[in-house]
């Protein structure tokens, strides 16, 4: 979708948005401190979102720092007004479209260029053995995809465009300022490939921010931690399930849903397709969602002493 589509695309959204707002009346929202707070207007947040991502590349395709008229207060309601299946499991939050096209590509195209490990090589866990495997592709053939792993808590140096994602996560308030994103891990998907039922665990500020970039769709399973091993193993018992596009989107999950639930990715699709269940919010039942291929950014914030 051309970055021109993109736009007209948020001028009928902004269009459908102030024509539900004046048929319903005022509600109050939190935000992801639990504070409650006045709903501010729908359009808001698909203002901001547009300014954002159209302006996160300059025409020479390097990234720049976002212009000074897209205020602080703006962005801090857009991931709060994005919360998605409240009813169902707190603390989930989700942009479809955030990244705009130029970002997304040219993202794409530099994790595509990173270094590539030798599967022999040995797995260090060591402070040496973070800077060894930083920013570098390992395949790992247990789990049957790609990773890249970058830490920068050992690591200074953070990439410009890993950066640039970092401060739009703080300027939204997905991560508080005292405990700003330090680990990203890259995970790449083929059709077919997906990821156990599973939580991040305590190493980790309860809280974590993924984007999905080139192309794949997928669908996102939160099912109940089990109290005893901390994992769920029956796929069939999801709590909530969320489509995640592939062209830019943010989810965000904190707090219950961080903690008590375990996220999962289905795997072995057979020709890469699968179906949203009652249990998805953002698709309707029966929905066909064609898997591709998909590089997801998690962002957290991992506590110094777990290395």
């Amino acid at each position: 979708m051309s970055a021109i589509d993109f736009r007209e695309l948020m001028r009928l959204e902004k269009r459908r948005m102030r024509m539900q707002k004046s048929n319903s009346p005022p509600s109050k929202s939190k935000d992801l401190n639990g504070v409650n707070n006045d709903t501010v207007e729908s359009t808001h947040s698909v203002d901001t979102i547009e300014k954002f991502s159209d302006n996160l590349l300059g025409n020479d395709g390097k990234t720049r720092p976002l212009h000074k008229d897209i205020l602080d207060d703006q962005l801090s309601k857009v991931l709060e007004n994005s919360q998605v299946g409240a009813e169902v499991l707190r603390d989930v939050f989700y942009i479809e479209k955030l990244l705009c096209p130029n970002f997304e590509r040219k993202l794409t195209q530099w994790l595509k260029s990173l270094p590539t490990i030798n599967n022999n090589e040995r797995n260090v866990t060591s402070t040496g053995g973070i800077v060894k495997y930083h920013g570098k592709w390992k395949r790992l053939d247990f789990a049957r995809r790609s990773v890249a792993m970058f830490d920068f808590r050992v690591v200074k140096e953070i990439p410009p465009l890993l950066q640039v994602l970092i401060d739009m996560l703080l300027r939204i308030k997905a991560f508080p300022g005292t405990h700003p994103p330090n680990h990203v891990l890259v995970n790449e998907y083929q059709d077919q490939e997906g990821i156990m039922a599973h939580t991040d665990g305590p190493m980790y500020l309860d809280r974590t921010a993924t984007f999905s970039i080139a192309g794949g769709d997928v669908l996102f399973n939160f099912t109940k931690r089990k109290p005893d091993d901390g994992v769920d193993d029956d796929s069939n018992n999801d709590v909530m399930q969320l489509k995640l596009h592939g062209n830019g989107s943010l989810v965000v999950f904190t707090d219950d849903a961080y903690t008590n639930h375990c996220h999962s990715i289905n795997d072995r699709i057979h020709n890469s397709v699968e179906y949203a269940s009652c249990k998805c919010v953002n698709a309707v039942e029966g929905e066909q969602i064609q898997r591709g291929h998909r590089l997801s950014l998690t962002f957290r914030h991992k506590f110094e002493e777990a290395i």
